[in-house]
């Protein structure tokens, strides 16, 4: 299963790379945890209400991903580098 999220910011983005680790959670799962990580950033941006975002694919590596459907609604938590 593979997550993608396309409203992180050009601020948020620098702090974000490649094999970075990800908390996920379900709206309809609320009692379940699930893991991922982060496998490609889209270089190319979009403006959305005049903020400049980026699409990040995530693929879930830890979870009971048999109880996922497609278009439940997700909300991602990036272990972002401060250091960036």
């Amino acid at each position: 299963w593979q997550i993608e999220t396309d409203d992180l910011t050009e601020i948020d983005v620098v702090r974000v790379e490649v094999g970075r680790t990800v908390s996920i959670s379900v709206d309809a799962l609320p009692d379940v945890e699930f893991e991922g990580e982060v496998v490609r950033i889209k270089p190319q941006s979009e403006t959305k209400a005049g903020d400049v975002t980026y699409t990040v694919l995530i693929d879930i590596t830890k979870g009971p991903v048999e109880k996922l459907k497609w278009g439940m609604t997700t909300f991602v938590d990036i272990d972002a580098d401060p250091n960036l």
